[in-house]
């Protein structure tokens, strides 16, 4: 639900930032607006780049 207010961008939604941990061909298809794409295979080199003043939020998914 907070992601569903942060995406919307309702008033007293929580301060986070979104992390589509997908492949980036599959961010590229689609993601959530105002996702970051953090593919799980960079993560670790990507890490130093991300924010630490702020709650970090994952996702991923895939299609069956």
């Amino acid at each position: 639900m907070d992601v569903q207010r942060w995406v919307n961008g309702e008033s007293g939604a929580p301060e986070f930032v979104l992390l589509d941990t997908r492949a980036r061909d599959a961010f590229a298809k689609a993601h959530i607006p105002g996702a970051v794409s953090v593919p799980l295979q960079e993560l670790e080199q990507l890490a130093a780049k991300l924010p630490r003043d702020k709650e970090l939020v994952t996702y991923c998914w895939s299609r069956m």
